[in-house]
């Protein structure tokens, strides 16, 4: 997991915890969901590199299309 996440996941988890303690299910439920979509775009993943030294390795979880 990448650091800055709790920057931007934390605020979000904690007005849905004072949205669900003032009764406001759907409001705590929607500011969840965004805390839990911001930990997974944070997320970081292993990546599986080839070994074979020819190989072309994408620096993200693209494809490449075209190498000028």
């Amino acid at each position: 997991m990448v650091k800055d996440v709790y920057r931007f996941a934390l605020p979000p988890l904690a007005l849905g915890l004072v949205a669900l303690g003032f009764g406001w299910t759907w409001l705590g439920a929607a500011l969840f969901l965004v805390s839990a979509f911001v930990f997974y775009f944070f997320r970081d993943p292993e990546r599986a590199v080839t070994a074979d030294p020819a190989a072309i390795v994408s620096p993200a979880d693209g494809r490449i299309v075209e190498i000028v």
